[in-house]
């Protein structure tokens, strides 16, 4: 079997994330390939074996026009490429990917699988993308939710394609070092992940000792890095950028915070409890709620309430024992999520053709 994953960039980010771990993962028993839109390298590893092919059609649009003729340029290299790698299975991550995807599969002998990474119902898509999104996404053979949530909206709207729900997968290295008294956000900074909200939620907190690492990058960086400063914080929060060895952050930290206001299945969240941290997420729509049990493996708060959430996170400071308790559960309620057990979902659905 030959599979050819496709995706705008594999320069940083959860879907990319994903999409490696299962590429690397496959490669070990098929032929492997991965189209990308830009030209960046991977910000991942990724095996030497797969292959990569960047077809540079990346440009930003100045006009509705200048999109739909850049669109229709993107829907034909990518179908060139595809008739030219000739795979058995194109897999597709992300909701204008899928859309372009299938485009440029149309009458082809390909079996196409399209992925969701976001809440299908609250992503932002323009009206135009709606409307794609609508004629096209029957035409898949198959499409992949991270949630049952997601999958229940799919399948409303879709209801003649086949649906499936596969999580992500958690693929790092044991923990082992020592946890220090630190809070930790990992993610991007813009309005889904809600990193606008962090100032808020610091300036909620007695830090004492404890210190605050924020990773990722994103528009609204500077934004939040001058509300920190004028809060009169700055000496406690360190702004990392995107940060590659992410493992060593998790590794060290007691606490992880997630913030956001829209998700598909966290990565980082997983990532925190494989690695011990006490977890800490706003109860949005979708994702959390799925991975988290109250008071057992971490703790939910109701979606946006910056107050709530600084007195959850104080909570975390003050126990050190439910610290513990919820960190060493977190580790034990995510092991069915190891990339052997994921990819062999995948690898199932794609035998169902």
């Amino acid at each position: 079997m030959t599979i050819c994953f496709v995706i705008s960039s594999l320069k940083g980010g959860g879907a990319a994330r994903v999409l490696t771990m299962l590429a690397n993962w496959f490669v070990q028993f098929q032929e492997v390939s991965i189209i990308t839109f830009d030209s960046s390298e991977s910000f991942y590893h990724l095996n030497k074996e797969i292959s990569i092919h960047h077809l540079r059609v990346t440009a930003d649009s100045s006009n509705p026009l200048s999109a739909m003729v850049k669109n229709l340029n993107r829907v034909r290299v990518l179908r060139t490429k595809i008739k030219l790698l000739a795979p058995q299975i194109v897999v597709s991550f992300i909701t204008e990917m899928n859309v372009l995807t299938l485009l440029a599969t149309k009458f082809l002998a390909t079996k196409v699988i399209i992925s969701e990474r976001s809440d299908p119902n609250r992503k932002s898509l323009s009206k135009i993308w709606r409307f794609l999104r609508k004629v096209s996404y029957h035409k898949a053979d198959a499409m992949v939710c991270q949630t049952k949530n997601s999958q229940h909206f799919i399948s409303k709207q879709f209801a003649n394609t086949k649906c499936v729900t596969i999580s992500n997968p958690v693929q790092m290295p044991f923990p082992k070092a020592d946890k220090k008294e630190n809070l930790l956000f990992v993610g991007r900074f813009d309005n889904d992940k809600g990193f606008d909200m962090i100032p808020s939620i610091l300036n909620g907190l007695q830090l004492r000792n404890w210190t605050v690492q924020i990773a990722g990058g994103g528009k609204a960086f500077g934004q939040v890095q001058s509300e920190i400063d004028k809060l009169g914080l700055s000496d406690k929060v360190s702004f990392l950028g995107q940060y590659k060895e992410v493992d060593e952050l998790y590794d060290t930290s007691s606490i992880f915070v997630l913030p956001s206001r829209v998700e598909g299945y966290p990565n980082a969240l997983i990532e925190a409890m494989h690695f011990g941290c006490a977890c800490v997420s706003f109860d949005c729509e979708n994702g959390p709620a799925e991975i988290i049990i109250e008071q057992e493996n971490g703790l939910l708060v109701e979606a946006e309430n910056t107050e709530g959430m600084s007195k959850a996170i104080q909570k975390l400071i003050d126990d050190a024992t439910l610290r513990k308790r919820l960190g060493v559960n977190g580790q034990k309620s995510i092991k069915h999520l190891s990339v052997d057990s994921i990819g062999a979902q995948w690898q199932k659905l794609m035998t169902e053709f």
